[in-house]
């Protein structure tokens, strides 16, 4: 189990007190914080930095931290300012897990940039599972990938891979990325399932017995 926090949704210190403390007797060693898009945030914390910070100066300690990446940016934040948060995450942070994409090439241009700026974070790569057509285009757009027409605009190769598919399947995009990236530049994929994780399974277990 993987508890994802948001550090805007963090009341005050003592919430964040109770919060590592139940983490800690729980046992937990694994976590993955986000900062979140509320616009005002209900505490001290208005980012992911600031509240691994404060569990960090608490005494809090976790083997494994993800922290959120944005391979096509983000609506409320510039890019000057995601690229200066997540070099202050490396502090704390084990690994780097990037918002839901579609393009082979936006990811990778990320990789290569994400090394210019001195984020040395393994990179999971968030992808879409095993996804209803018609539902994966409903989530992507309430989620924020884009409005409908930038969506659109800027996925017309996911749009026209669905034509005729009852589902999404993420092999194409996972071959694509292993033709523009290196061997070392993925750790690993995040799959979103948007609560279709059987079908996904299903996928990722003949895509591993058909994998040489």
């Amino acid at each position: 189990m993987t508890p994802h926090l948001s550090a805007r949704l963090v009341v005050d210190r003592a919430h964040a007190q109770r919060i590592g403390a139940r983490l800690a007797r729980l046992g937990i060693g694994h976590i993955f914080v986000i900062g979140g898009d509320v616009k005002q945030p209900a505490g001290p914390f208005p980012s992911a930095a600031s509240l691994l910070n404060f569990f960090a100066e608490g005494g809090f300690t976790f083997d494994q931290v993800g922290v959120a990446s944005y391979p096509e940016g983000h609506p409320t934040v510039d890019d000057a300012t995601l690229w200066h948060e997540l070099r202050l995450k490396q502090r704390w942070a084990t690994y780097a897990v990037t918002q839901l994409c579609f393009e082979a090439g936006a990811i990778a241009a990320w990789i290569r940039n994400a090394r210019a700026h001195d984020v040395t974070l393994p990179v999971h790569v968030g992808i879409a599972g095993v996804v209803e057509r018609a539902r994966l285009i409903r989530l992507a757009l309430r989620i924020g990938v884009g409005d409908s027409s930038r969506f659109v605009s800027k996925n017309r190769n996911l749009m026209a891979g669905l034509l005729g598919r009852r589902a999404y399947s993420p092999g194409p995009l996972i071959a694509e990325l292993s033709r523009r990236t290196g061997a070392d530049d993925i750790a690993g994929y995040h799959f979103y399932t948007f609560n279709q994780v059987e079908a996904t399974e299903e996928w990722r277990r003949r895509a591993l017995e058909a994998a040489p």
